[in-house]
């Protein structure tokens, strides 16, 4: 997995995301997990790392983020960042594509900036 993208999109940033900055609700971060989770091959293991939501058309919302989890010798293998659809009506998440399996990291990222996020929108979560 390549960190480029992440690293350029994050240098410089402080270590804790400035929660005006927030674009996601509690149940929007609980729908990302959960829908995640079932692509993993440790679903108890799933850490939403940086996430950036934005109403779109149509009862969707567009989503941008990255997350961590186990691989196969125990071990979290780094960020992943991915980008997919939330069907608001369906509480589930559509279309995931995760960098590098289906689309370039920079693509995920000048994705999302083309869909309106700013870089201090996509900021570490995780860290407290």
């Amino acid at each position: 997995m390549k960190l480029f993208p992440i690293l350029a999109l994050c240098a410089g940033a402080a270590s804790a995301q400035d929660r005006s900055t927030k674009t996601f609700s509690e149940h929007d971060l609980q729908v990302v997990k959960r829908s995640i989770s079932l692509l993993a091959r440790d679903p108890e293991s799933i850490v939403v790392t940086r996430l950036w939501v934005e109403e779109g058309e149509f009862e969707h919302k567009v989503i941008c983020g990255a997350v961590n989890a186990k691989n196969a010798y125990g071990g979290y293998s780094g960020e992943q960042l991915f980008t997919a659809m939330y069907a608001v009506n369906e509480e589930q998440i559509e279309h995931i594509k995760f960098a590098d399996q289906d689309i370039s990291p920079q693509a995920i990222v000048y994705g999302c900036k083309d869909s309106g996020m700013l870089h201090e929108q996509f900021q570490r979560i995780d860290v407290e």
